[in-house]
């Protein structure tokens, strides 16, 4: 797992803690879930197994270089288990999804998550768009950092 400054970030100890809490171990507790260090500033994946019958993997993008530690654990847990909704759903569903990626089944899951949860959830999309309070995001170079943003 990657290092981080100021603030360690356990993934693979908050998925099988997820897995547990939100998806009553449904999800494989022995997948790879990691992070990217590459330049979008928000985004992961959830991989299905080539029949779609498991979740194969979770990646997240590293975004400890464009927000402050006092709101990029909230960041993370919310990406985290965005992914793992996914993941649940192919698992559940297989191939026959009859819904889109962020569908009704998705959304329904989700907030039955968020319903139980004690975090703080941060839609990926407000961070993107910069709906996010300004106090979250490293103040130097904050043009650089916002252009990046967007492209």
């Amino acid at each position: 797992m990657k290092r981080y400054l100021e603030f360690n970030y356990d993934i693979e100890k908050k998925y099988k803690l997820f897995n547990k809490l939100y998806f009553e171990d449904f999800l494989p507790n022995n997948i790879p879930v990691y992070f990217l260090s590459n330049k979008r500033v928000t985004g992961g994946g959830a991989y299905p197994n080539e029949d779609y019958s498991d979740l194969e993997k979770i990646e997240l993008t590293d975004m400890s270089d464009f927000l402050v530690d006092s709101v990029l654990e909230d960041v993370y847990d919310s990406m985290l288990i965005h992914e793992m909704v996914h993941g649940y759903l192919f698992k559940k569903f297989g191939r026959d999804l009859k819904h889109n990626a962020h569908g009704k089944e998705f959304k329904y899951k989700l907030f039955e998550i968020v319903k139980k949860g004690d975090f703080k959830f941060i839609d990926s999309r407000q961070v993107t768009k910069l709906e996010v309070p300004i106090e979250y995001w490293i103040k130097s170079n904050k043009n650089k950092q916002k252009d990046n943003l967007i492209g």
